[in-house]
């Protein structure tokens, strides 16, 4: 039975996951729509997709098998490829290209906060 190196699959559809996701983020940034509620759910369709096509390539490759463990390392070391991607160009992106972007993410977060009248007051 064939096992390729976990590391290996998780960085390439971690990556390429991990792309995907940053493309799609910086045209919401750019069009200015990184606050539409039916965008941003966009993202999880993005993750599941690179988390699927991943696990059925470590099977393929493995012979049609892959068990719970294999599975739960795969998806655990795609997680940590992604959210290190997306958060490195997250930090980049909104603290020295275009800091307009973390000003209006709290600006939203404010008046979602006072619409929800969430202190009673």
């Amino acid at each position: 039975m064939l096992h390729p190196p976990l590391p290996r699959v998780a960085l390439k559809w971690g990556g390429i996951t991990g792309l995907t996701l940053i493309i799609y983020k910086l045209i919401l940034y750019i069009t200015q729509m990184e606050n539409v509620t039916l965008l941003k759910l966009l993202i999880l369709g993005i993750l599941i997709t690179g988390f699927v096509i991943g696990m059925k390539d470590f099977r393929s490759l493995n012979g049609g098998v892959m068990r719970y463990g294999q599975g739960f390392g795969l998806g655990m070391l795609m997680t940590a490829i992604i959210g290190l991607l997306a958060s490195f160009f997250d930090t980049v992106y909104k603290h020295f290209i275009d800091e307009s972007v973390l000003k209006r993410e709290l600006t939203d977060a404010q008046e979602q906060w006072e619409r929800s009248n969430f202190f009673f007051s």
